[in-house]
């Protein structure tokens, strides 16, 4: 249900084109750099549901790519809804050709270096579009594509809490594992941070 469905590919016509199911609301680029920043506790629960979604459709191999704020809508119920898998391609694809496309500012280190993408390059997406609803403002941000790739590869990122208060040292380390640069070292799965977010949302009271 959080995933908008592409019902049709059309190559003979020119241009060729996507036919996608109709998905209203705002897309979540409308809550960074604006007036409007989301409560800490709304981004935990969306990212929860967009976590959900791409979870599912890792475990049928399917990439997206493009995981970006302009790609996934937010309806009225707070139900969000990932668009675009355009780009999409198939883990494990036989011919081995997986070239560098996608928005720069939320494309994983191991793409940009050259790597084969796999779903914790998704995860990284995910981690930058979450750290810039926590923060309302984006994460990687220099005068051209090639110094934004620049510093996702190279410099190191201030958890979310540098930059708005009310965000805990539970919830920054959440972030920090998804974005960091080694592959191995983020979740082993879109299920495993979605995990971690409900965990979050909901603590464990001890004796």
């Amino acid at each position: 249900p959080n995933i908008v469905g592409l019902f049709e590919i059309e190559l003979d016509h020119q241009p060729p084109y996507l036919v996608y199911q109709f998905a209203s609301g705002r897309p979540l680029h409308d809550f960074i750099g604006g007036r409007e920043t989301m409560p800490a506790k709304r981004v935990v629960e969306v990212m929860t549901r967009v976590l959900d979604a791409m979870h599912y459709a890792h475990q049928r191999g399917i990439l997206h790519r493009d995981l970006t704020p302009a790609n996934i809508l937010l309806d009225d119920n707070d139900q969000p809804r990932i668009l675009d898998f355009g780009i999409s391609v198939v883990l494990n694809d036989a011919t081995g050709q997986q070239d560098i496309a996608g928005t720069p500012n939320y494309l994983a280190p191991e793409i940009l270096a050259n790597q084969p993408a796999g779903p914790a390059s998704d995860l990284f997406a995910l981690a930058v579009v979450m750290h810039e609803l926590l923060t309302g403002r984006r994460l990687f941000t220099a005068d051209n594509p090639m110094a934004v790739m620049y510093k996702i590869l190279n410099e190191r990122v201030l958890p979310p809490s540098m930059a708005r208060e009310g965000i805990d040292a539970a919830l920054d380390a959440i972030v920090m594992k998804g974005l960091e640069k080694d592959p191995s070292q983020r979740f082993e799965s879109a299920g495993a941070m979605r995990d971690a977010l409900a965990a979050y949302l909901q603590p464990q009271v001890t004796n």
